[in-house]
């Protein structure tokens, strides 16, 4: 890959680790002012069954997107930590 795409890449996976963080930090009291009274009348109108399937996809989703933003962070640090190291190496004698 050449250095734009290489660019390109590193910045595309910090915005997506930027936005899902400004997303988790803000989602709480956005969801609590505006969706929540809607949610409380839909949610109240499914079944039994319904009600648990959307629980255990809620249980299911909201984890699975942290551990996504955990791991695109990490993936940043140990590709940037390799890069340098490579680089250290082709520089010398």
């Amino acid at each position: 890959m050449n250095k734009v795409n290489l660019l390109l890449m590193r910045f595309v996976i910090l915005a997506a680790s930027a936005f899902i963080a400004v997303l988790l930090a803000l989602l709480p009291s956005l969801f609590v002012q505006y969706a929540l009274p809607f949610a409380d009348q839909w949610y109240s109108g499914l079944s039994h069954e319904r009600q648990e399937t959307i629980l255990w996809l809620l249980r299911v989703l909201i984890p699975s997107l942290g551990i996504f933003a955990v791991l695109t962070g990490l993936f940043q640090i140990i590709s940037s930590v390799r890069r340098k190291k490579n680089n250290a190496d082709n520089l010398t004698p």
